[in-house]
């Protein structure tokens, strides 16, 4: 996923500051003291130099999916923060400064990739890749250890932080919606109670805040169109207040106003 992510940054970057395919060079490489010494044209650096968990954008739990046509159980996706050192290189400082503080004006005026500068793996992800910056101390921290690393000259450099969500490969098939129950009574002798069936239905196009009303019942509809009524098979279930949208309970299964 990481090679189709520099490659959906590329794309943005020569689409937005822009950056001619003629003009202006884009590298991946580290840029220690080897690499500059090979560069013959204007060049943007991109060196990603970290992956880690994201911790603004932190999410627990397990979420209901569609995979392959199939619905799932998985854990929530995991953001991960992958941070680019953004640097220009050009004979002149000038040209240089001219270079960066056109990448900066484009990541500021950017929150996230769009979506048709997406490749490969990074097209599919949900929500897309945010852009940010480094903050200061997150930089000085980093920055202290990562330019005497490369034994490179420094450079004025931007702390580009992609944020992307990895979806968990660990899944299970969730079973078929629930579309009625029935609940029974009895004594603590055994003697057979009453019995009540509860049918389960949704509005198309959502109704949410809409009473629903059975001969036996009411509801209202919740935020996602669905609800739950006491009715049983052969009554009328209609919505309130658009009495022309209305469902008969049938012997099995729910019903959809």
């Amino acid at each position: 996923m990481l090679h189709h992510l520099d490659e959906s940054l590329e794309l943005f970057l020569r689409a937005c500051v822009p950056l001619g395919v003629r003009d202006i060079d884009v590298s991946f490489d580290a840029p220690d003291r080897t690499w500059a010494g090979t560069i013959t044209r204007p060049t943007v650096n991109l060196y990603l130099y970290d992956v880690q968990r994201s911790v603004t954008r932190a999410v627990a739990g397990r979420e209901t999916a569609e995979v392959n046509g199939t619905t799932v159980q998985r854990m929530a996706p995991t953001f991960v923060d992958c941070r680019y050192l953004a640097t220009a290189w050009t004979a002149e400082r000038r040209d240089e400064h001219q270079l960066l503080g056109a990448l900066l004006a484009t990541v500021l005026g950017h929150r996230e990739i769009p979506a048709e500068h997406l490749v490969g793996a990074v097209a599919a992800l949900r929500p897309v890749p945010r852009l940010n910056l480094a903050s200061v101390a997150q930089r000085d921290q980093q920055h202290a250890q990562l330019w005497p690393a490369l034994e490179a000259q420094l450079h004025p450099a931007l702390d580009l932080i992609v944020t992307v969500p990895v979806e968990s490969t660990l899944s299970a098939p969730v079973g078929p919606p629930t579309v009625g129950l029935e609940l029974a009574t009895s004594s603590t002798h055994g003697a057979h109670g009453g019995r009540r069936r509860v049918v389960a239905g949704r509005t198309d196009p959502p109704a949410p805040g809409a009473l629903v009303r059975s001969p036996r019942g009411s509801a209202t509809v919740n935020g996602a169109g669905n609800f739950l009524v006491a009715a049983e098979e052969g009554d009328d279930i209609v919505l309130d207040p658009e009495p022309d949208r209305r469902a008969v309970v049938p012997s099995a299964g729910g019903v959809q106003l």
